[in-house]
């Protein structure tokens, strides 16, 4: 499924993107693919990827280890699937 996460961040751009690219090289690797990875603003980024479950991603991010994580950098998170429009 294609999904855009927007995520918006309390800490600096340099810990909150090497988290994210931790987690894609490792257990998240098992369900997103195919990743972009761009910062929006100071204190937010989007991120567009391929999700192929999305249950295993709740379960992942609903980790207590990834839930301290996030509040430590003030992670919050926003998900759209997003779909073809043909023309």
């Amino acid at each position: 499924m294609n999904t855009c996460i927007r995520g918006t961040f309390e800490c600096n751009w340099e810990e909150i993107e090497a988290s994210i690219r931790a987690d894609l090289a490792g257990e998240a690797a098992d369900f997103i693919s195919d990743f972009s990875l761009v910062r929006e603003t100071q204190s937010s980024f989007i991120m567009l990827c391929d999700l192929s479950n999305f249950q295993s991603f709740v379960a992942f991010i609903h980790k207590p280890e990834v839930q301290e994580a996030y509040t430590v950098m003030g992670v919050k998170l926003k998900f759209y699937s997003m779909t073809l429009m043909e023309r």
